[in-house]
C-alpha cells in the first residue's frame, strides 16, 4: 500500500524537479554537440592522408575520448534524474488505483 505521504513526496519529487530534468536533458545534447565539435576539430588536425585514417584518428584523439566520458556521465545524470521522476509517477499511479480499489470495495 502507497501511503498519503509517500504520494505526496512523489508530487513534490516531480513538481521540484520539472526545471533539473530538463537542464539534465538540455546538457546531454550541449555535450553532444561539444563532441561534434571537437571531432571535427581533430579531424582537421589529423595528419593522416585518407579519409579512414582520418576517422580512425579522430576516434582515438584523447580529447575526443575524454569528451565521450564527459557526454557519458552527463547521460547517466540526466538518466538518473529520468528514472527518479518515472518512478515518481509510478507511485502516483499505484496510489490511484489503490484508491480507486479501495472506494469500489476491492482491498
Amino acid at each position: 500500500m502507497i501511503s498519503d505521504e509517500k504520494r505526496d513526496k512523489a508530487l513534490t519529487y516531480l513538481a521540484e524537479t520539472d526545471i533539473s530534468a530538463a537542464e539534465a536533458r538540455a546538457d546531454v545534447e550541449r555535450q553532444e554537440y561539444i563532441l561534434k565539435q571537437i571531432k571535427a576539430a581533430a579531424y582537421l588536425d589529423s595528419m593522416e592522408s585518407t579519409i579512414d585514417a582520418k576517422k580512425a584518428d579522430v576516434e582515438i584523439d584523447q580529447s575526443v575520448l575524454d569528451q565521450k566520458e564527459n557526454c557519458i556521465q552527463s547521460l547517466i545524470d540526466y538518466q538518473g534524474v529520468a528514472n527518479k521522476r518515472e518512478t515518481a509517477r509510478l507511485i502516483i499511479e499505484v496510489w490511484r488505483s489503490e484508491n480507486a480499489n479501495r472506494r469500489q470495495g476491492g482491498i
